[in-house]
């Protein structure tokens, strides 16, 4: 792998340096489509120059609205290399927190398929800043006093474009709220350049391979950690339209993909598909994410022939903790990787000791390794980067032989009877019970103070659980004081667009009429 130093350390020097050594050598697919390293440079380029030409200045936003495609490649190369800084938005986004985005980012310029300008343009009276759309697709008949354009239609001109260095924005990435609107997280040049670095060294990737990626490229587990160390490692980057149970291993086999990106979701979805002959006729060697359910994923790496490494990380700060190949502990996050100090803090920022639960806080050793800070939101970065580290809002727990294994959301820790309760640990007891398909634990206000323990749960297809025995067994794999009080049966949970549960909802809403009270019924 070429190592970049120094103010090389930057999207633009890192495509044209891939260009000028792989030149022809494929680089992307998508579906039947597959562009080389230099034909993805010279594509940016132009696209780039047209930017310029268009008023795009060095630092200005330019938010991208487009579905998984190789244009969103292309788009996104070209901000940067405009000296730019790249917007994907959610997809799945619509009016309010469509219209959020676009005027907290102060972007004045567009890239969006015709479906997703739709949205833009209900919105149109709403958005402070937005000036200039980039169609791909089909213009709308009322442009609503923008200046629509086709995307293929923008000017190309010789121009010399800005240079950036390592510490100049490249991105902001929106992560989901589930507490209030979202943040921007502004990621510099250097982040991805070390992101792309530390992921190829912690995988083991071999020059040359196919990684598959099949979620969105809004994301930056697409771009970050699936697109750069590809490229990074002189391979290619194999995207998918969507992430689909019925497609993955088709894909995979079609592609001949050695690497993937894998949510911890992601892996129980998988596994829950009936077994078949062909389970390891595969070219998968590894894959990576957040840790998964450690009650399935021994057969889940044994059925389909692959390593899967769990880790911890985060849009604002890279990977910090991971499983390495060759020192893993299941069900952890294994240990700091070693680009970042990383330690567990109590409420005042001291250091706890082994055993106890603390705040996940990190720096990292090279500079413009990791965010910014939040785009327009000063408040919220200074508390973030506090006393000189910063602090992810996670609970963890490290035991004597340095393994973190991750415990909850700071937020999401419930308090009752004096005791801290992690929701991931009652919602991972609960997971284990055969007719539970997802569940979310959460604290409601108590009559005695504090909080009571409430979970509701979705059952598994044609299941009907008997709330009294699930009661029951959790009460002889758990605390006493941590066994859920309320149950309610849902269809399914409030989501964020990135699949996280979003449960202010859920306490928003409490404890209602098709609630169970294991103590009323008691």
């Amino acid at each position: 792998m070429q190592v970049l130093s120094g103010r090389d350390r930057t999207i633009p020097t890192f495509l044209r340096t891939k260009a000028e050594r792989n030149g022809s050598l494929p680089a992307l697919r998508f579906q039947d489509e597959t562009i080389s390293y230099g034909e993805l440079y010279a594509d940016a380029l132009r696209l780039a120059s047209g930017l310029v030409e268009i008023g795009v200045r060095p630092g200005d936003t330019v938010a991208i609205a487009l579905h998984n495609s190789l244009d969103f490649h292309r788009c996104w190369f070209a901000v940067n290399l405009a000296g730019a800084v790249e917007v994907p938005v959610n997809t799945e986004y619509r009016r309010d927190g469509l219209a959020y985005v676009l005027n907290n980012c102060e972007a004045r310029v567009l890239i969006a398929d015709s479906d997703l300008l739709a949205r833009v343009l209900e919105i149109r009276e709403d958005l402070t800043d937005l000036r200039v759309v980039l169609a791909r697709g089909e213009l709308p008949d009322d442009p609503r006093g923008l200046a629509v354009r086709p995307l293929r239609s923008l000017p190309v001109a010789a121009r010399t474009l800005p240079v950036v260095g390592p510490g100049d924005h490249a991105a902001v990435m929106y992560t989901s709220g589930t507490t209030g609107p979202p943040k921007g997280v502004v990621l510099p040049h250097g982040c991805a350049i070390s992101w792309a670095e530390e992921t190829v060294k912690m995988l083991g990737l071999r020059p040359g391979e196919t990684h598959y990626c099949s979620y969105p490229l809004f994301h930056t587990l697409a771009q970050y950690f699936a697109t750069m160390p590809a490229l990074a490692n002189d391979g290619v980057l194999a995207l998918a339209e969507r992430f689909s149970v019925t497609r993955f291993w088709d894909d995979v086999r079609r592609f001949g993909a050695a690497s993937a990106n894998m949510m911890g979701s992601t892996v129980s979805l998988l596994h829950a598909v009936p077994a078949g002959d062909d389970d390891r006729d595969n070219p998968l060697r590894i894959a990576f994410g957040a840790p998964a359910p450690p009650a399935i994923l021994p057969a889940f790496q044994e059925r389909f022939g692959l390593r899967f490494v769990e880790i911890y990380g985060s849009s604002e700060a890279n990977v910090v903790l991971w499983n390495s190949l060759d020192d893993v502990r299941g069900g952890t996050c294994g240990k700091p990787i070693g680009a970042f100090d990383v330690r567990l803090v109590d409420a005042d920022d001291e250091e706890v000791p082994d055993g106890e639960v603390g705040e996940i806080v990190t720096r990292p050793h090279r500079p413009h390794s990791m965010m910014s800070g939040y785009y327009n939101m000063p408040a919220a970065t200074a508390a973030a980067f506090r006393n000189l580290w910063f602090h992810t809002g996670d609970l963890a727990r490290r035991d004597a032989d340095g393994y973190y294994t991750f415990v909850d959301r700071a937020k999401d820790a419930i308090r009752r009877r004096g005791e801290n309760i992690s929701s991931w640990e009652v919602e991972s007891v609960v997971a284990r019970w055969p007719q539970v398909e997802d569940c979310a634990a959460f604290g409601v206000p108590s009559a005695l103070s504090e909080e009571d323990v409430m979970v509701v749960i979705v059952p598994k297809r044609g299941q009907e659980p008997r709330l009294d025995e699930l009661t029951a067994f959790c009460a002889e794999h758990m605390p006493r004081y941590m066994v859920p009080r309320y149950w309610e049966i849902a269809d399914g949970l409030p989501r964020t667009q990135t699949g996280k549960v979003e449960k202010f909802r859920l306490r928003d809403r409490g404890v209602g009429p098709k609630t169970w009270d294991r103590e009323r019924i008691g």
